[in-house]
């Protein structure tokens, strides 16, 4: 492996298409860790995060087998600002962890220098300080919702309230390096997600 090694989160809010863009760049031959998947490791039955969750929000988001009921969790945790970050200053450093770990492993088996992470939540969280750049990916609020309640089965209510515990999407541009619009079609999106990926990798070494 040559260059040094660097990870760039890929991020935007939820449904925005930014996990389309993941599978393209893995199909490139690159490395796309996935938050999502991160968190799910870390609230395993009888985990320290899971029982810290359950403190919190109350034992009745554990199902009787021990695991997380998610959507109750989802319900009390992104009922307001409080919640939100109440939940993220318990989940996040354990998924942070699970992260660099997977990257570890990955390049000690001498992958590809440049990485990427694939999550919702990195923007002005633990994980961003150990990313190089932020592609932001973007879509229309109203096409979001509808992507989240074919998805998820949600309510118009439960996916607006989703939408609105995340970040705000001027904030997340603003702090972008590269903002990718979701607005036109795949062939589009597709398009521009590899104009950014050529620029990335004009920074170094692969």
């Amino acid at each position: 492996m040559s260059g040094a090694r660097r990870i760039v989160a890929l991020t935007g809010r939820s449904c925005s298409g930014k996990s389309t863009i993941a599978r393209w760049y893995r199909e490139q031959g690159f490395y796309v860790a996935d938050a999502d998947l991160a968190a799910r490791r870390v609230v395993q039955p009888g985990s320290e995060v899971l029982c810290a969750l359950a403190a919190s929000f109350g034992d009745e988001i554990l199902l009787s087998d021990g695991t997380l009921n998610r959507q109750l969790l989802a319900l009390r945790a992104f009922a307001d600002a409080q919640s939100t970050q109440r939940l993220n200053e318990i989940t996040h450093p354990a998924i942070v962890g699970e992260l660099l770990n997977e990257y570890e492993a990955y390049w000690q088996a001498g992958g590809r220098a440049l990485c990427f992470a694939d999550g919702a939540a990195i923007v002005g969280q633990l994980f961003a300080k150990h990313c190089s750049q932020i592609v932001v990916v973007t879509v229309p609020h109203e096409r979001a919702v509808q992507r989240m309640m074919q998805r998820d089965g949600l309510s118009r209510q439960a996916a607006q309230q989703r939408l609105c515990a995340q970040m705000e999407e001027h904030a997340l541009c603003a702090a972008a390096d590269y903002v990718i619009e979701n607005r036109s079609g795949l062939a589009e999106l597709r398009h521009q997600a590899m104009e950014v990926l050529q620029k990335l990798c004009g920074k170094g070494e692969l």
